[in-house]
């Protein structure tokens, strides 16, 4: 009964928050270049809180031709690591 009390007064509290959008552009513009040798990029994260969880969300596009040189360097790299 007390918890439901507290929860209660931590919903009412949360209203009087203003939601704070955070731009991320920065972080998908410093993606490194070796990602699309897998074969995607990252085009976008998302950061929700919902309740009492957070969900963090990535959307990523599809790379079908890959630069050549990044991807040999990065592979060969791959390789020789231990």
């Amino acid at each position: 009964m007390i918890q439901s009390m507290v929860n209660i007064q931590f919903e009412q509290a949360k209203k009087m928050f203003k939601e704070v959008p955070i731009p991320v552009g920065d972080i998908v513009k410093k993606n490194p270049p070796e990602l699309q040798c897998f074969g995607f990029n990252i085009g976008d994260i998302g950061l929700d809180f919902k309740k009492s969880q957070m969900q963090f969300t990535t959307y990523y596009k599809v790379i079908n031709k890959p630069n050549a040189e990044v991807c040999d360097e990065f592979l060969e790299t791959l390789l020789k690591s231990p």
